[in-house]
């Protein structure tokens, strides 16, 4: 009687045990896929960033302009000018302000903004005509941007000149002009390194 107690006893011990040992086993086993999915999704991660990274750089090859020295030189030479502009009518702007406007000084400062803006229109006009099929595609909304940029500051300085052409100029008008041929001016200028900035010379 004693010995089929004890196996009885044994018996129970291990039907309870099975499923306590299955379901540890269990637990695991979703532990271990549930690593393996992470560590999946953080190589996909990584795989993400570096093609975005190679699509970043592919981005900026395709932004590069590939230039002769002799246009790298052209659109150098328009920033000066346009920094010669703005400078020029940033003092004159100036002399507006103050209680002795004296107009032939004006004039003579109208006169040296005519020519600066004659000589930067020339050399934005030699520029775009070199440019070849490709560069001109590149660099179309740039252009486009600069012509329009002249062409308002051709009309802020024939407004200038309209004032200057009177009897009495108004003070106030003038600096006003100059001002706007000063802001004008900065945008160009913007623009002009902008364009540096995409261009890569050839070796």
């Amino acid at each position: 009687m004693k010995a089929r107690t004890t196996i009885l006893f044994t018996v129970l011990m291990v039907a309870f045990s099975m499923p306590l040992a299955w379901s540890q086993g269990q637990g695991k086993g979703s532990q271990g896929g549930g690593s393996s999915r992470g560590g999946q999704g953080q190589q996909q991660e990584r795989q993400g960033q570096g093609a975005g990274k190679g699509q970043g750089a592919q981005v900026q090859d395709r932004d590069r302009i590939h230039a002769t020295d002799r246009q790298r030189d052209q659109i150098r030479s328009c920033d000066r000018s346009a920094d010669q502009i703005r400078t020029r009518a940033g003092q004159l702007s100036k002399r507006g302000q103050g209680a002795n406007f004296n107009v032939d000084d004006a004039r003579q400062e109208r006169n040296r903004l005519r020519e600066q803006v004659a000589t930067m229109q020339q050399e934005q006009e030699r520029l775009t005509a070199g440019l070849d099929d490709r560069q001109r595609g590149a660099l179309q909304q740039r252009t486009q941007n600069m012509s329009r940029l002249q062409e308002r500051l051709r009309t802020q300085l024939q407004a200038l000149d309209d004032e200057l052409g009177k009897a009495n100029p108004d003070a106030k008008q003038v600096t006003r002009q100059a001002r706007e041929m000063e802001r004008t001016t900065k945008e160009l200028q913007n623009q002009y390194r902008d364009v540096q900035s995409q261009m890569v010379v050839q070796p």
